[in-house]
């Protein structure tokens, strides 16, 4: 499962982020992340280096339980959190 077996974070990737869509991960290394992409492949999936900046082509970002983000800095830049779950997966739309 998503994230060590984040269940609410898996199924919002698969059920609402397009299979088609650009999405940007601020995870730490070794996060498994097999369902990032869809069954086709045709999902693109870009990383946040720590310190770095969300490409400009990423319409999603999912921000794994280990990374900090500076939730104020994303709402000024257009970023709503459309998910939290209970194993602290965060998952944002702009």
């Amino acid at each position: 499962m998503f994230g060590g077996g984040d269940g609410d974070a898996f199924r919002f990737l698969e059920e609402e982020i397009p299979d088609d869509a650009t999405v940007a991960f601020a995870v730490t290394r070794n996060t498994y992340l097999y369902p990032a992409w869809d069954a086709g492949l045709r999902r693109t999936v870009v990383f946040v280096p720590e310190g770095g900046s969300v490409p400009e082509s990423a319409r999603w970002l999912v921000v794994g339980p280990s990374r900090r983000i500076d939730d104020d800095a994303l709402e000024a830049a257009g970023w709503r959190r459309e998910l939290s779950s209970a194993g602290r997966w965060r998952i944002y739309d702009r």
